[in-house]
Formats: C-alpha cells, structure tokens, sequence
C-alpha cells in the first residue's frame, strides 16, 4: 500500500519538489506541506519505505512513484473532511526511475495521451465516488459506512490507478442532513488546459530529480 506525502506543485514550485523529496524531511512536516497544493499528490512505493525504516540515505529513496493533477470536481464549501476525501482526486502510479518511464501496471511507456486517457478515467472515478457519497447519506448511511464503500469501489481499480480514502479527524466537523441530498461542489475551469501543464510540470521536475540523484 502506498503512503502519500505531498504534491506536484505547479511550475514554479518545481525546486520545492526537489527539496522535500531528496532532504529527509519528517513525514508530518511533508503532510503539512501537502496542503499548500491539495490539487495532486505524490506517493512513495513499498520499497522506498522500507528503505527509510532501514536508515538509508533520504537520497535514495525519496523518488515518488504515483502522481495526480488537477481535479476537475471542487468540494462544497465549506466542505466536510468526509466530502474532501470523496472529491479528492486519485492518481497513476509511474516508475520514472526508468528510461524511458513507464506504468509499472503493464511496463507501457509513458506518454501524453495515454497518461490524458487514464486521467480522463481518474475524472470518472472521481463522479462515481461523488455519487457512491451522495446516494449514501440520502440512503442514511453513516461515515464510517460510507468511508467502506469508499474502499470497496477502490479495491475495484486498476492497479494503475490509487486513491487515498483516510479522513481527517476535526473535532466538531460538518456533518450533512441524512436522508437527503448534501451540497453540490463546483467544477474546475479550463481543466484540459491545466492536464496539459500537469504532465509538463511532472514529467519536467521528475526527470530533472531523478538526474540528479544520479549524479
């Protein structure tokens, strides 16, 4: 299972990747640091954790294998923990440690319109969560039933594809009517215009990191 630590931030934060993926930086700080750029998630494989609890180098093992841009659904707002979890975009695991990278899912290589047809894919997973959630508090279903529906639906993916269903505990936290259909959120704008800055900016900072960790 892959644990996630931070973002793809945008273009002008591409040396704030670096930093944070090749300095040892403590797991909560690098959670707290997520935050800041809620639109895409990195993650680190199996092995590189067992690495870290090993006590190897930070610069070896902090490469990231899993990647999300920009999600095209935009919570409620005020949005509950349990609505940002559903909204959250998920993303795809891609091994950019080989040359060139590739999907370790089926060792394809990656490239601008399969990645764009996978993302597409993201975005209906996305909708299916969002309807999974809605459909559930009008059925009555409480949080924790719902966070197991959640997983169930994942489990179902591909293994390309990963989404975080953890919750963040908030003492006095939103909670929705049930029985009744909770709020809408929104829609991102320009989104095809933003997946193609997403892959630059990726594809830009992980061969650049990857370079220099080996170097």
């Amino acid at each position: 299972m892959m644990n996630i630590l931070g973002g793809v931030p945008p273009r002008n934060q591409i040396e704030k990747l670096s930093h944070y993926l090749t300095q040892g930086t403590d797991l909560k700080t690098t959670e707290s640091k997520a935050k800041d750029t809620p639109s895409s998630v990195v993650t680190l494989s199996d092995k590189a954790l067992k690495a870290s609890a090993s006590g190897a180098s930070a610069k070896d093992i902090r490469i990231p294998d899993g990647f999300g841009s920009t999600s095209h659904r935009i919570p409620p707002q005020p949005s509950s923990a349990l609505e940002e979890m559903v909204y959250g975009r998920g993303g795809q695991t891609i091994d950019f440690t080989t040359l060139p990278p590739r999907w370790p899912a089926d060792n394809k290589v990656l490239d601008y319109q399969t990645w764009l047809s996978y993302e597409k894919e993201i975005d209906k997973q996305t909708n299916d969560r969002i309807e999974i959630y809605e459909r559930a508090i009008e059925a009555g279903l409480s949080k924790e039933e719902i966070i197991e529906q959640i997983k169930s639906y994942n489990n179902k993916l591909h293994p390309r594809y990963f989404h975080n269903s953890s919750v963040a505990e908030r003492p006095g936290d939103i909670e929705r009517e049930l029985y009744k259909t909770p709020p809408k959120g929104s829609f991102t704008p320009d989104i095809m215009v933003q997946r193609q800055a997403d892959y630059e900016t990726m594809v830009y900072s992980m061969t650049s990191l990857v370079k220099e960790m080996e170097n």
